[in-house]
């Protein structure tokens, strides 16, 4: 087996979380799951599959960086590596060989970069997903340094690496009604980071001081010059979605921008 501990973060997944712990089974013997107070059969079906399972409620909004890094200053994991996976994330063979060889050699960085392959109607679509879009999953246990809220990053100054091969992200195994309510509570959170930002650095950002034409260019951005065309029908439609997103995204921060003038 291989010397990392697997955590992922669920809240009502029952749907969606034996197909995640079944693409780790065989390669990691300890999985964990972190859940947020699930109602369904998410906790029940994890520990049918061989998931050690520990509840934590946040005590206000749910913020990704938060858990993950609690994550990593409470549980009780045998190993020295932990991979963060969401519920609708697959581990694929060739990253699970590279954690392997990583995790058996000294290394003095303390997190690693890895790229999903994104997907949507069960093909890769790789442009419009941006690939490679880094992501920090392999953290060191014991070192909390995960910043970024909804989006999450690594603290600055901190040694680390990225890995070679990817996880597997599908995208559309929800419904478009839970798609919508994790982007609504998504585009809230960057809008009051962006907000923020503006406020204190006096909108010196073009696209923060002006959110609409983040709203106009992303869609021929993305299907033109990052080539989401290349992506077929697939792309298409989940180009559809994100501009759905930058839809939301837009509102939050212009109510919120108005809030803070109206103060």
């Amino acid at each position: 087996m291989i010397n990392c501990t697997i955590v992922i973060l669920t809240l009502n997944e029952e749907d969606i979380i034996a197909n995640c712990i079944n693409s780790c089974n065989g390669y990691f013997q300890d999985i964990q799951i972190v859940d947020s107070g699930s109602k369904d059969k998410t906790r029940d079906i994890a520990e049918e599959l061989g998931a050690l399972v520990t509840v934590n409620v946040p005590k206000d909004r749910f913020i990704i960086t938060e858990q993950r890094n609690w994550a990593l200053l409470n549980l009780k994991a045998e190993n020295e590596w932990i991979f963060f996976l969401d519920a609708d994330e697959k581990m694929t063979n060739a990253l699970a060989n590279e954690i392997r060889v990583l995790t058996n050699t000294f290394r003095e960085e303390i997190g690693f970069w890895v790229a999903p392959k994104c997907y949507s109607e069960g093909k890769w679509i790789k442009h419009i997903s941006k690939y490679p879009n880094w992501h920090p999953r392999l953290v060191r246990i014991g070192n909390p340094i995960l910043v970024g809220g909804t989006w999450e990053t690594f603290k600055e100054n901190k040694k680390v690496g990225r890995l070679k091969n990817s996880y597997r992200h599908d995208l559309d195994l929800r419904s478009l009604e839970h798609w919508l309510r994790k982007h609504v509570s998504y585009a809230q959170a960057e809008s009051a980071k962006h907000v923020h930002f503006a406020r204190k650095r006096r909108l010196r950002n073009f696209f923060r001081r002006f959110p609409f034409l983040r709203l106009l260019l992303t869609p021929p951005y993305l299907f033109i010059f990052k080539l989401g065309f290349l992506d077929g029908k697939a792309g298409l439609n989940y180009l559809r979605r994100i501009l759905i997103y930058e839809v939301l995204l837009y509102e939050f921060m212009k109510n919120e921008k108005s809030d803070i003038i109206a103060q």
